[in-house]
């Protein structure tokens, strides 16, 4: 057996089989616990807007155009297991103090820390001929498919979110978006004060990597 066969027979046996345990239970939790997690990512939410609200206040901070929801990969490999909330003015990345915050989404990845470490338990029956950054790389991929719902629970929690009187009170672009995605990667629209953006990206189910 050569390296990309091992690969792909390790994949086939031992990732895809873990990681598809670990998706059903997600998704079986999700929606048991979608109300916690709702008011999670509420609570969150009003903290930003009061950050702002205190800036605002301090006149050291402009009306807010956009808001992003970002996974970061090095965060991942970290095991540090939050995305990064970010308030930008109208300049967005170019606005050079945004406010800024914590999201808790270890309700999602801290699976990966169980995969991780089964992964490559399970590398070390090919003999040498799958490595830790082997490894790596199908974390962060599966990092990036599980990511889908942070994307979907903002969509669906977002017009709640907007009615928090803490919100409501900042001073705000006419159009202001938000966003939630991959850290200088793909970024979804899940909210926009001018329209309102439906829930439609379902968590999707593991593809091909290899």
């Amino acid at each position: 057996m050569n390296r990309q066969e091992a690969l792909r027979h390790f994949y086939d046996t031992y990732v895809e089989l873990a990681y598809e345990e670990q998706l059903d239970e997600l998704e079986r939790n999700y929606h048991s616990c979608k109300d916690d997690l709702s008011e999670q990512f509420i609570q969150s939410f009003r903290q930003l807007c009061m950050n702002i609200r205190e800036k605002q206040s301090a006149g050291e901070k402009g009306a807010i155009g956009y808001i992003t929801y970002s996974m970061r990969r090095t965060f991942i490999m970290e095991n540090k297991f939050e995305h990064m909330v970010h308030a930008y003015d109208r300049n967005w990345f170019f606005d050079q103090d945004p406010c800024c915050i914590a999201y808790d989404s270890s309700w999602i990845f801290g699976r990966l820390e169980r995969l991780e470490a089964e992964w490559k338990a399970k590398s070390r029956l090919y003999m040498n001929k799958i490595f830790a950054p082997d490894v790596e790389r199908i974390k962060l991929q599966k990092a990036a498919e599980l990511n889908r719902y942070v994307v979907y629970l903002a969509q669906e929690v977002m017009p709640l979110a907007a009615e928090l009187p803490e919100f409501q009170d900042l001073a705000c672009e006419d159009d202001l978006e938000v966003y939630a995605g991959e850290y200088k990667g793909r970024m979804d629209l899940v909210y926009q004060k001018k329209l309102s953006v439906q829930p439609t990206m379902k968590p999707v189910r593991s593809q091909e990597i290899l």
